[in-house]
């Protein structure tokens, strides 16, 4: 019989943490999390169907503080046009 060492002892250096990100004016036709890039502790993420009537697109900056996620800013283009995707 093969034991496997305790999971500290296999992955000493990695915690994993699970949190659910939702953007602070979200709606169900926002495609909030078509894409999601993160750096460090920072993430971007796109929403393809916002930024009404539009529905141009927007990205969420949210960033880690210490114990939970913030909502930084919300981007959107300037020059929206209907149907005219910026995400």
């Amino acid at each position: 019989m093969i034991r496997r060492p305790p999971r500290s002892t296999l992955f000493p250096y990695t915690t994993l943490f699970r949190s659910e990100l939702l953007a602070s004016d979200a709606d169900t036709s926002d495609y909030f999390a078509v894409d999601v890039s993160l750096r460090g502790d920072v993430a971007l993420i796109g929403a393809s169907g916002t930024d009404d009537p539009s529905t141009s697109g927007s990205a969420y900056v949210f960033r880690f503080e210490g114990t939970i996620w913030e909502e930084e800013a919300i981007l959107t283009a300037s020059d929206a046009e209907i149907g005219r995707a910026h995400v």
